[in-house]
């Protein structure tokens, strides 16, 4: 909980991400959302990190 972290994809490889949680019962969102991913990015070289 509390951790960024992303799930990705390439062009020319498959993903398929399933995810499975308890709701908090409550009206508190349990999805933060980062920024979009740009199409110049999604396509750009992969760069090491």
């Amino acid at each position: 909980p509390g951790e960024e972290h992303w799930h990705g994809a390439a062009p020319d490889r498959f993903m398929e991400h399933l995810a499975l949680w308890e709701g908090t019962g409550d009206d508190t969102p349990e999805t933060r959302w980062a920024e979009a991913v740009t199409e110049a990015q999604y396509g750009g070289a992969r760069q090491k990190r």
